[in-house]
């Protein structure tokens, strides 16, 4: 018989929202930053990365190329992804976001 799992939801958010969570996760962000920062690319144009905490009840950042070409730099390379891939962090496209939750929202349908 398989085995039974029940998520505490409540621990999982006060976990989310603890400063250890918080750190990790701003230094993370601060390597992806500092990698992005020093692709040939991203220095030779002199693209400005900017890292911003998310404002949310539970910790987050972003990395994010603040220019124009960024996302041509990030379509021809792939450098945040692949940093972001470096510290172990899960990197999906919008549209993968969005097949996840119209999956998510059809088994709740189906569940009830």
């Amino acid at each position: 018989m398989p085995a039974r799992i029940r998520l505490d939801h409540k621990g999982m958010g006060e976990m989310l929202r603890s400063a250890e969570i918080a750190a990790t996760i701003a230094l993370r962000a601060a390597h992806v930053e500092r990698t992005v920062s020093e692709h040939p690319s991203i220095v030779r144009h002199e693209m400005p990365v900017e890292r911003h905490a998310y404002a949310s009840d539970r910790a987050g950042e972003d990395v994010a190329i603040e220019h124009a070409g960024g996302l041509a730099v990030e379509a021809k390379y792939g450098v945040l992804a692949d940093a972001a891939r470096a510290v172990a962090l899960q990197v999906t496209t919008a549209k993968q976001q969005a097949t996840r939750r119209r999956r998510k929202a059809k088994k709740g349908q189906a569940a009830s």
